[in-house]
């Protein structure tokens, strides 16, 4: 038999149905203790800890520059993935057609020896 006191879906079952006894509750964990607060940091500092201080404000300003530009460039970069992905799509007459798609198609171009391409089309009817 397995660990009656582990934690699985199959002793949860076990326990919903009362064949194994309750599993004991774990006490809470302790938090954390707080982090000071800028206050707690200027009562006692000395001028070279304000320096460290000031530095440090400079540091979250260039660290909003650099998230605003990410974000700006991500949203670039968003727009030209959603643009056309296979190039351009012309509309073509019934006539060039045949010329432009499916003779086209039979010509191989210098270095696409064994290798298939295409180019969407739209047909004016």
């Amino acid at each position: 038999m397995q660990n009656p006191n582990e934690d699985t879906e199959w002793n949860d079952i076990l326990r919903k149905h009362g064949i194994i006894p309750e599993r004991p509750k774990t006490p809470p964990s302790p938090s954390p203790p707080a982090s000071p607060t800028i206050s707690d940091k200027l009562k006692g500092a000395s001028d070279s800890a304000l320096k460290e201080l000031e530095d440090d404000a400079g540091d979250s300003e260039t660290e909003r520059i650099v998230q605003e530009y990410r974000r700006k460039r991500m949203q670039e970069l968003r727009k030209e993935q959603k643009r056309g992905r296979f190039g351009e799509m012309m509309p073509i007459g019934r006539d060039d057609y045949k010329r432009e798609v499916t003779e086209a198609s039979q010509v191989d171009e210098e270095g696409m020896e064994g290798r298939g391409f295409g180019q969407p089309v739209r047909m004016d009817i």
